[in-house]
């Protein structure tokens, strides 16, 4: 193969990847799974947040897809577990699901997320009030409080801060009267890190 039919290759994947993707929320992302947001719009609140703080664009990516486990999981089961008085862990579910595409920058703040929060409701009692309800209830379903121990090993991972960091996106992406931009302002930031992993494999 040529440089440029690989170079093609590599493009049409791409763009196979990231409709793939993003299919998830034009299949589910209207559901609201107790939230008083859909989906997609908790979704593109959290990455608008992100890009208005500064974030780098592995961080946009993950406040962007990190709850993608909850769709992957309802299209899996026909309903939503914690519906069910169960947990989805659906942080998990997207990590497996992502590390397929992204690099361990968006994989890794997803998969601590949940992490984040229960570290935050543990050690900080003004946190606790930002929660809604939905999050409140689903908190019990994922652990609850962390014990020190837990706690120490947190702070002590290097995806602590950016876990954190998408934490608060998560809890500010939940306001009816946000307006913000729609999927295809992050397209191209998705079609980027998705070749930058593409391309990182096949070195």
């Amino acid at each position: 193969m040529s440089r440029q039919q690989m170079t093609n290759a590599l493009a049409e994947q791409t763009q196979d990847h990231l409709n793939e993707i993003l299919g998830w929320f034009e299949r589910y992302g209207h559901f609201h799974f107790g939230e008083c947001i859909t989906q997609s719009e908790h979704a593109l609140q959290c990455a608008w947040l992100a890009r208005q703080a500064g974030a780098d664009d592995e961080l946009v990516a993950a406040a962007l897809l990190h709850d993608l486990g909850h769709l992957i999981t309802y299209h899996q089961l026909g309903y939503h577990p914690e519906e069910q008085f169960g947990d989805s862990q659906h942080e998990k579910v997207a990590a497996d699901y992502l590390s397929r595409y992204f690099s361990d920058a968006v994989v890794k703040p997803v998969r601590l997320h949940v992490t984040a929060k229960r570290y935050r409701f543990s050690i900080d009692p003004a946190y606790r009030r930002e929660l809604s309800e939905a999050s409140i209830e689903s908190l019990r379903l994922q652990g609850g409080e962390m014990d020190q121990r837990s706690q120490k090993a947190f702070e002590g991972s290097p995806w602590f801060r950016p876990a954190l960091q998408l934490r608060q996106f998560d809890e500010q992406g939940k306001d009816a009267s946000m307006k913000v931009p729609g999927f295809d302002a992050y397209g191209e930031l998705l079609a980027d890190l998705l070749l930058d992993r593409e391309n990182s494999t096949h070195l």
